[in-house]
């Protein structure tokens, strides 16, 4: 049996459940949440075949997006920057004040980076951060290094 959200990745809502037919069975008529409430649509359900295909097919993207994060997570640390324990290709540049954040934040946009600013009452008052979202079509982090070399 398998569960598997489709949400995010699959640009779409709910979960479906794969596994042997006696589950399906017991599944349909004993739960509530399925028996008390409706159904996908069809159309949702059709959407999710060429979205489980995609992502079936994104391993090579999944792995960039991966040594995107842990280069990113590289480069933080040599300028004395703080990303928690982020080890995903969603970074958290943790910079403490929210001045300092919205400082960096601007910054970055005029050299068209987007990074926006995470604010009280979202973290604790002394823990703003920026959210650095890392996809696979970046050609590189230098732009963004660049630009935080400059702030530091």
């Amino acid at each position: 049996m398998s569960v598997n959200p489709c949400g995010k990745a699959m640009a779409a809502s709910g979960a479906f459940i794969c596994g042997p037919t006696w589950l399906r069975n017991l599944l349909i008529n004993t739960g509530r949440s399925f028996i008390y409430s409706t159904g996908a649509s069809p159309w949702l359900a059709a959407g999710l075949i060429p979205a489980i295909h995609h992502v079936r097919r994104a391993k090579v993207k999944r792995v960039r997006l991966d040594m995107l994060g842990h280069s990113l997570r590289d480069h933080l640390e040599e300028l004395g920057l703080s990303y928690g324990e982020s080890s995903t290709h969603i970074v958290p540049l943790i910079l403490g004040s929210e001045e300092i954040a919205l400082r960096y934040e601007g910054s970055l946009r005029e050299r068209r980076i987007f990074a926006r600013a995470i604010r009280p009452p979202t973290v604790p008052v002394d823990q703003c951060r920026l959210r650095l979202s890392l996809n696979s079509n970046i050609a590189n982090l230098e732009p963004l290094v660049s630009a935080l070399k400059e702030l530091v």
